[in-house]
């Protein structure tokens, strides 16, 4: 494509079109999480065999789990390029589909929205966006394909253990919905008020020679300082925001982890469940700590991406001044 006009508009246009490298990093992780699965019952088989010193059967377990691991690993690199790749290329052609807009747009519109709210949202709020179809959807998917692998050896494992590990997850949904709220909001009134900052400092920078012919520096000082103060403490309010998921989500995690152990405990001594099967089950629940502990993460990056692209989609949005007929022109002018 060497146009922009080439290029899909909009998000969901965008996500449709790069549907071909979003589904090899889907392949790719649903393997990885498959190959994870196998590595959770090498390693009880491994467990079980060191207990009952059947060293040959221990080799061979543990020669699954090194197999397995390295494959997993390889479909863990592949799922990034691709996703990542993807992102990079949503960002890319979404930005030169900015740019070709804002070369159609007349006065009116540059008269409503300063120069630097827009190079504001070139620029972070795209980034922003990047962020949502890269690293966001990625989580998404990998969440997805780690629950279904964790449950499958789990429950393979024991029905009441994995009940009792799920003890937490209502309170878990709801502080995620919570935070989720309380991110979205915030990154909107944080990217706006950068984009107040940016304008400030290119109509400061523009207009130079104004500003020291009449000695104004002291009064465009004070006038930055206001707005780099509003942006500090919007920064500060949605830093405050995104640095207390992981400390609410882990303490809420924990709670689960403790469970386990009790109940996991108890069964162990029952000899309901063997030790190989209390250390495969650990390891699944592990696996699966990490989507339920990232749903903060992910919501943030998915409300922040949100907030970015609401604002990139005001210019998308926009109309021109001057608008082409309906009726298409015979051959081209010369």
């Amino acid at each position: 494509m060497s146009s922009s006009a080439a290029y899909p508009t909009g998000l969901r246009a965008q996500l449709i079109d790069k549907t071909p490298m979003y589904a090899i990093g889907a392949l790719a992780l649903a393997v990885q999480q498959y190959l994870m699965a196998r590595r959770d019952f090498f390693v009880r088989d491994a467990v079980d065999a060191a207990t009952t010193l059947r060293a040959a059967d221990a080799r061979t377990a543990a020669l699954g789990i090194f197999a397995v691991s390295i494959l997993a690993a390889g479909g863990r690199v592949a799922s990034r390029v691709a996703v990542f790749t993807a992102g990079r290329n949503v960002e890319y052609e979404l930005r030169a589909v900015l740019l070709d807009k804002l070369q159609r747009l007349g006065p009116s519109f540059f008269r409503k929205m300063p120069t630097g709210d827009i190079m504001s949202r070139a620029t972070n709020d795209l980034g922003q966006v990047r962020l949502l179809v890269g690293f966001g959807v990625l989580n998404v998917i990998s969440s997805l394909f780690a629950l279904a692998s964790a449950l499958y050896v789990m429950l393979h494992i024991s029905a009441k253990l994995t009940l009792a590990s799920f003890v937490t997850l209502p309170l878990l949904w709801i502080t995620t919905r919570s935070f989720s709220i309380r991110i979205f909001q915030a990154t909107r009134e944080n990217q706006e008020a950068i984009g107040k900052m940016s304008d400030q400092v290119l109509a400061s920078l523009t207009g130079i020679r104004v500003v020291r012919s009449f000695g104004l520096a002291g009064s465009e000082l004070d006038t930055f300082e206001q707005k780099n103060q509003a942006y500090l403490e919007k920064g500060l309010r949605l830093a405050f925001i995104r640095g207390s998921i992981g400390p609410v989500m882990g303490a809420i995690s924990a709670v689960g982890v403790l469970v386990v152990f009790w109940y996991g405990g108890w069964l162990l001594e029952q000899r309901v469940i063997s030790p190989g099967d209390f250390v495969s089950f650990w390891l699944a629940l592990l696996r699966l700590t990490w989507p339920l502990l990232a749903l903060g993460f992910v919501a943030a990056i998915v409300q922040r991406g949100r907030a970015g692209y609401e604002r990139v989609k005001q210019i998308y949005d926009a109309e021109p001044d001057v608008k082409s007929g309906d009726i298409a022109r015979d051959e081209p002018v010369r």
